[in-house]
């Protein structure tokens, strides 16, 4: 039997690579927002940790105020850098959601493509059987027609 070609078989390969290299970037944008989303927690930590050091700081005692003033200064620089890292988490978040959009449509391409083979393939398959009856029943008749003639000729 023949076999079957697809003629979009390379489309279907250049889908099949575009899937893959569509995860990998996926992959690569979630690894990048973890990462965001931890140094956003480290700093929040960090912050938390120097709000409590000015509490102590401000106990009664001996209030010290040059580290006072320090630990307030180096306080407003974290809650500044916590804002701006806020706002990279949200757009990484945005770039992983674009890259799962590109992903699934590509994944979506890819399985028309899959659809389109295998209906091809079932066509393909069809004419053969179509084509195999058909010399099959050639065949039948031919041996058919050959053994009347055959008894027409002997009885002659």
């Amino acid at each position: 039997m023949t076999k079957h070609n697809f003629r979009l078989q390379p489309v279907l390969n250049y889908k099949e690579s575009i899937v893959e290299l569509r995860q990998m970037e996926l992959g690569a944008a979630q690894a990048s927002l973890q990462a965001g989303k931890t140094l956003l927690e480290n700093l929040q930590v960090e912050a938390h940790q120097v709000a409590q050091l000015i509490t102590v700081q401000q106990a009664p005692g001996e209030l010290d105020l040059v580290v006072l003033g320090m630990c307030r200064t180096y306080l407003e620089d974290l809650l500044s850098r916590i804002a701006r890292q806020e706002l990279v988490v949200i757009e990484l978040a945005a770039v992983v959601e674009r890259c799962l959009e590109a992903l699934v449509s590509a994944k979506q391409e890819q399985e028309t493509l899959e659809k389109l083979k295998a209906r091809a393939k079932e066509l393909f398959d069809q004419t053969m059987l179509q084509i195999e009856s058909r010399i099959i029943d050639e065949s039948a008749t031919s041996g058919f027609n050959r053994r009347s003639e055959e008894r027409l000729n002997d009885r002659k």
